[in-house]
């Protein structure tokens, strides 16, 4: 049976964030809502193998926190110390917390509750993964102009022209498909192309 409003996750707090290496501590205030006390109260966080989903290394078997008992409109605090992942992008994710408990002392039956909170995660930016032109690339196919010319040879201003280039891929290891060639002019002022 889960239930939508038994406890609020994080409130009058800000966004949990940190910057790649550091290791991130930070503690999330859970607040019990209901309107009983509760016993036996186990949050567990929601992992995942996937850095696009989860930012933070699994160093750890389990990240639950468990409580004794906490009052009506009690606020308990989950401390976490989590480090980042290297191939983390820069961004906020949602963390989903699990929380398990029982409205009585005795061994009976447990209710569960879903929610998430965001944190946010500074380290590279998703377009880094194309990068910079590295001749020592070996995973990359390196495409290049080899030549260019144009007909007629001799350009006269205001005259149409065909430009033709040749491009070839330098590596020989690393084939490449479906390319996309875009070509833009020079960044002057009243170009006509």
């Amino acid at each position: 049976d889960i239930k939508a409003s038994d406890f609020v996750l994080g409130e009058g707090q800000e966004t949990p964030s940190g910057t790649y290496p550091q290791v991130m501590n930070y503690s999330l205030n859970l607040r019990n809502n209901s309107d009983m006390v509760v016993y036996d109260v186990k949050t567990s966080m929601v992992l995942s193998a996937d850095e696009k989903v989860f930012p933070f290394e699994i160093n750890d078997a389990n990240y639950d926190r468990t409580f004794e008992k906490i009052d009506v409109d009690q606020v308990v605090e989950l401390p976490y110390s989590m480090a980042i992942r290297p191939k983390t992008y820069s961004g906020y994710y949602e963390i989903k917390v699990k929380i398990s408990y029982s409205e009585n002392t005795g061994n009976g039956e447990r209710k569960e509750f879903e929610t998430s909170y965001y944190v946010k995660i500074t380290n590279k930016e998703e377009e880094d993964e194309k990068g910079d032109f590295n001749e020592h690339d070996r995973t990359r196919a390196r495409i290049i102009v080899d030549s260019f010319e144009t007909v007629p040879a001799k350009i006269v201003a205001g005259e149409e022209f065909e430009l033709i280039y040749r491009i070839k891929n330098a590596s020989k290891q690393i084939s490449a498909t479906n390319m996309l060639l875009t070509l833009e002019s020079e960044k002057v002022s009243d170009s006509a192309v």
